[in-house]
């Protein structure tokens, strides 16, 4: 086995089971997700010489991304989604530990920041780090940033109008 295969043998097995998982909320039944997630992993193999220079959060992306595809894909032609997906999700919760739910929200979380990084310009990116990431006050992100409170709270209002504009598009 070459350094290629090695490396995304271990990408595999250490994200295997939060992707089944993200496609399994996804409304997916067990043995659909099962399908739809090794799938996914396929194209990412036939794809890996380009997705093997990618960071760790990146691959990830790319995964959900083909997961997402697949989704799509199969609803367009015939995979019936779970018809309450509230009392499938209730089951899914049960079945995972706690740790993995972690993991999952954790990259939900990151992959939502990133998303906002690249929609604001660098200034608002510098606020929006320190109030939100940083867990700064206004007080104290106005001292680090070098700027006036009533910038910061400008700047803020703005951000948060940007993101909603941005979630009522995606909705």
């Amino acid at each position: 086995m070459d350094e290629k295969d090695k490396d995304f043998e271990q990408f595999y097995i250490s994200t295997y089971g939060t992707m089944l998982y993200y496609c399994k909320s996804c409304g997916q039944k067990n043995e659909d997700a099962d399908e739809i997630v090794d799938e996914a992993f396929v194209r990412m193999w036939r794809a890996w010489d380009r997705c093997s220079a990618l960071d760790r959060i990146r691959r990830k992306k790319w995964i959900f991304s083909a997961i997402d595809n697949i989704i799509r894909e199969r609803r367009k032609t015939h995979t019936p989604v779970i018809e309450d997906i509230d009392d499938h999700i209730r089951e899914l919760e049960d079945e995972v530990g706690d740790e993995l739910k972690i993991a999952f929200e954790k990259i939900k979380f990151d992959i939502y920041v990133d998303r906002i990084k690249e929609m604001l310009p660098p200034g608002e990116w510098e606020t929006f780090n320190e109030i939100v990431i940083k867990q700064h006050d206004y007080k104290e992100a106005a001292v680090e940033l070098g700027r006036s409170i009533s910038v910061v709270y400008l700047q803020m209002a703005r951000i948060r109008k940007k993101i909603e504009k941005k979630e009522k598009r995606c909705l």
